[in-house]
């Protein structure tokens, strides 16, 4: 009678599984199905993605417009701010990322670093959902963690993974599902893709270090020495 149970409860719990992948899926799987909309700028067409079409570009900036619904790590007041435009899904970003971390690891207190989204450079169709995710995840005030698992498992990301990472953060499964479904942190992604657009980025990553674009070698020891 109690094996019966046990089982009974175990082919439940899949079927419910099965049931939030499948729905989870087919709300977000379509995305994988859009082109990138072409240009006569080689570079442009390179970078445009599903988000970045129709983008308003008369508006040019000249360093990053940093606020409070930017995800920051390292100390608040800190004398020196890094911003890093990237990819969730793109190789060059990952290895910056790795640096950066122990930038703010190693000098607890001098360094910021703020992360913006240009979720259109890897090509992989699940770049701007990953975004979208993390931003989810910091509605929960778990954006970095959320992060580094994105990076962590780069390879393997799908809707199903990111529904899982969440699991693995711990969030409240239901509101992120519901974060994801009601595309929730978009109008976010969106407007760091408008900033990418109005700074004339072209490529992940991209660093600002003190309002000034980085355009040297991203290692450990050119951004410690760049450092006040």
């Amino acid at each position: 009678m109690h094996h019966r149970y046990y089982i009974a409860i175990v082919l439940i719990s899949i079927a419910s599984f099965l049931v939030l992948f499948i729905f989870f899926a087919a709300t977000f799987l379509p995305d994988a199905n859009r082109k990138t909309p072409k240009s006569d700028n080689p570079k442009e067409s390179r970078q445009v993605g599903t988000y970045g079409a129709g983008l308003n570009l008369k508006s040019e900036i000249s360093s990053p417009q940093v606020n409070f619904t930017d995800p920051a790590r390292g100390k608040k007041d800190a004398p020196n701010t890094l911003v890093v435009y990237g990819d969730f899904l793109c190789h060059y970003t990952k290895s910056a990322v790795a640096i950066l971390k122990k930038l703010t690891d190693d000098h607890p207190g001098r360094i910021k670093v703020v992360w913006k989204d240009f979720p259109v450079h890897s090509g992989n169709p699940f770049d701007t959902l990953a975004s979208q995710a993390a931003h989810c995840a910091k509605e929960q005030g778990e954006f970095w963690p959320y992060h580094d698992l994105i990076f962590e498992n780069q390879n393997q990301i799908s809707p199903s993974f990111l529904l899982a990472l969440a699991d693995k953060v711990g969030l409240d499964k239901g509101k992120f599902l519901n974060c994801l479904q009601t595309e929730k942190t978009k109008p976010k992604v969106t407007s760091n893709l408008n900033e990418t657009r109005a700074l004339g980025l072209d490529g992940t990553p991209t660093l600002f270090l003190n309002g000034t674009r980085y355009d040297g070698k991203i290692s450990y020891e050119n951004l410690e020495m760049m450092m006040k």
